[in-house]
Formats: C-alpha cells, sequence, structure tokens
C-alpha cells in the first residue's frame, strides 16, 4: 500500500543541522518574519542543551529539485554560503536553531532584544566551568552573557574581561562558540596553564559531563514533503507558529513569486512610497493594493471568457479573498499593477473631490479596493459627469 501521509518524522544530530544552515542547505522561506529573543530565553535553551533535555521538535519543508514553492532566505548569521538551493526550509523552529547557529557555528556575536530598552543588542555566551562542574549548582546561572566588547561588570563590581583568549583562560570561562572546536581551544588552554594537572582534570571533567551533549544532541524533526499543497503549508505554518505570526496575503505571495529578476516587496516599497504623498492612501497596505489586483485580473478573465462565448454558468469568478490571491500569478501581477496603481491615484482625487482628504476620513478602507479597480475598469470613461454623478452616489 502507498503511504498518503503528507510527512515524515526523523532525528539529526546538532552539528549537522548547524553545518546545513551555514552552508546554505538548510534556510527559511521568505515570509518568515524577523523574530529575536532576549537573553533569558538563549540561556534557557543553552541550558536545555548543555543537559541533554529536550527543546522539542522543529518543522521543516522539503524542497523539490523540479520546482521551488517558497523563496528562501538564510538564515540570520549565515556571511557566505555555498551557491546551492536549500534542501529544506524551516517552518516551526526558526528561533531555536538561529539562536543555536549564532552561539555555536557563527563565529559572531549574538543579536537579542535587550529586556528592558527592548533594543537590539550583541552578546558572547560562556560557560562558567567551575559552576558548570559544581552538582549543586544550576546550570543556567552557569551561562553567561557578555556584551560585544567581551568585558563587563557584576553586580558585585567585579570585572569580567575575555577581550583575549589568554583573559578567558584565566577567568575559568568557556566560549560556547569553541563547542565543536574543543580540541583546538583545549590545546591553548593546556599550554596556556602549562599543562597543571588540576586544569587538565578539569576540563576533561567539563568535556564528558557538558560539552559532549552538545556533540551528541539530537533534534526531533517533522519534514513536510514537498508534495504538500503550498496552501496546506501555510495554514501548518500559522497553526504551529509559536510567535503568532499570521501570513496575510502578501507574505505568501512575495514568498511564492520564487525567481531572482523579481522582488514583490520591492515592487511595493516603490508604490508605497508614490502613494505617501496623497494622505487619503497613507494607510494603504500591501494586503489592499493585491486584492484590488487580484479583482481586477479576474474581471479580465471574465471579460475574456464571455467573448469567446463561455458557458454563463462557468465564467470565472471575481473576487479577492485569500483563495483568489493566492492563485494571482507573477506575469498577471505585473500587467495589472501599474493600471491599479493609477486607479488608487484616481481614487484618491475623486475622493478629495468629495471633501475626504484623510485616510482616518474613510469609513471601510475596503472601499478604496473597490473603488481602485473600478476606476481601472472604466479608464478614461470616469470622466464623464454622468458616471461620476453615479459613483458619488
Amino acid at each position: 500500500m502507498n503511504s498518503i501521509s503528507t510527512f515524515d518524522i526523523t532525528k539529526y544530530f546538532l552539528l549537522d543541522v548547524m553545518k546545513d544552515i551555514k552552508s546554505g542547505r538548510i534556510q527559511l522561506p521568505d515570509f518568515q518574519r524577523d523574530w529575536v529573543w532576549d537573553d533569558t530565553h538563549v540561556r534557557r535553551l543553552l541550558a536545555s542543551i548543555s543537559l541533554a533535555y529536550p527543546i522539542g521538535a522543529v518543522m521543516m519543508l522539503q524542497q523539490g529539485h523540479q520546482q521551488r514553492q517558497f523563496k528562501p532566505r538564510l538564515v540570520d548569521g549565515v556571511l557566505t554560503p555555498e551557491n546551492q538551493p536549500p534542501n529544506l526550509l524551516i517552518l516551526d523552529g526558526q528561533q531555536r536553531l538561529t539562536t543555536l547557529f549564532m552561539v555555536l557555528l557563527s563565529q559572531q556575536p549574538v543579536i537579542i532584544k535587550d529586556q528592558k530598552s527592548q533594543k537590539i543588542i550583541k552578546k558572547w555566551y560562556y560557560l562558567d566551568i567551575q559552576k558548570c562542574l559544581d552538582p549543586s549548582g544550576d546550570r543556567y546561572s552557569a551561562i553567561i552573557a557578555l556584551p560585544e566588547s567581551k568585558i563587563a561588570r557584576t553586580y558585585t563590581g567585579a570585572l569580567i574581561d575575555c577581550s583575549t583568549p589568554e583573559k578567558e583562560y584565566q577567568a575559568l570561562l568557556f566560549p560556547l562558540s569553541k563547542v565543536f572546536f574543543f580540541s583546538e581551544w583545549r590545546s591553548k588552554f593546556s599550554k596556556y596553564w602549562q599543562y597543571d594537572p588540576q586544569k587538565l582534570e578539569l576540563i576533561d571533567t567539563l568535556e564528558l559531563e557538558v560539552l559532549k551533549k552538545f556533540e551528541h544532541y539530537q533534534i526531533p524533526a517533522i519534514q513536510l514533503r514537498d508534495s504538500l499543497p503550498k496552501e496546506a503549508v501555510c495554514q501548518v505554518f500559522e497553526d504551529t507558529n509559536t510567535s503568532g505570526c499570521d501570513l496575510n496575503y502578501f507574505d505568501l505571495m512575495s514568498s511564492s513569486y520564487c525567481t531572482a529578476d523579481f522582488s514583490l516587496r520591492d515592487d511595493w516599497k516603490q508604490r508605497e512610497n508614490r502613494f505617501q504623498s496623497l494622505k487619503v492612501l497613507r494607510k494603504l497596505r500591501s494586503t489592499d493594493f493585491v486584492q484590488a489586483v487580484t479583482l481586477i485580473a479576474g474581471y479580465a478573465k471574465r471579460v475574456e471568457a464571455i467573448k469567446k462565448g463561455g458557458n454563463i454558468d462557468k465564467l470565472p469568478g471575481v473576487g479577492c479573498d485569500r483563495t483568489e490571491v493566492l492563485k494571482l500569478t507573477k506575469e498577471e501581477y505585473q500587467k495589472w499593477a501599474d493600471p491599479i496603481s493609477r486607479g488608487f491615484e484616481e481614487s484618491a482625487r475623486f475622493l478629495h473631490s468629495q471633501k475626504i482628504f484623510d485616510a482616518d476620513d474613510l469609513a471601510y478602507p475596503i472601499q478604496l479596493v473597490i473603488l481602485s479597480t473600478i476606476f481601472t475598469i472604466l479608464g478614461e470613461r470616469s470622466r464623464s459627469s454622468h458616471i461620476r454623478s453615479l459613483l458619488e452616489r
């Protein structure tokens, strides 16, 4: 019997996942939004792995070689990926995997959000070796975050300086960025302490009781097969995403147009800047714009079907709900985006004549979507006094 399952369940070694992220074999779908953790979340995650505790499964989407469903983008912190398309896209687990990559393999400070100021800051993460090996100690408190300079003062006023490797050795602080490069670090540490037996025993114990946990750690993964329809992938993302991000039309479309020569986000940004000069359009959203494009594209297909003498009961529908928007092709968008832009501008002039000057004066923003489509269809005919009176009414 052929399997009808749309997903597989497997496990990956942590290091293998980190290497695949670095090479670009694992990436994010473009609709994944940036989501930055604070220091508490980062330290809890590292503490869990250092104790071999589970951190939850991640969910990924297989990427077929023949056709890509979604436009990919690199995980934060990846600087020089191999020039190859990804095999997997991260749907759930973005922040956990991004954090782990930045801490363990990126060789860069970790980008976090300050809990008090909510500003973005950068930190390096260390293990306090002695606290880690204290049986009565708390692993969370043994993980230390230092600023980008690697110099900080404790609450008691004591100075922590890890600005050079020698100062790290002296402070008995192990940089978590060296977890997978321990043998090299161990060699230099041992040389610094002139092969002191007590220090060698200390780091042998650290390796055995803590660092081996990272080396052998496995992450459970749910892999969605690339045969799963795009709409289903989007629903799964919304249902499982722990950051509470709902995908809108624009997110899905920009990710679906997987061509190197066209960026939906850049196209919208230019149009949005142009609309800002008209106050009644200042709150126009990307979703409003693609709804209007979807309406005019659907109307054009319906008119064409009528011209061909199609069955009136089977004519293409005209709508702009989620399902219809997701059917809009890149070619249709490019064909109708400019006319719809002019339709929005003509709508703004019309509303101005009706003493509606600002976006806040509009009772229902969806009125702009409909009005811009009507003006696009009417073209020059919209300037006749008869049609204007109908629109006013």
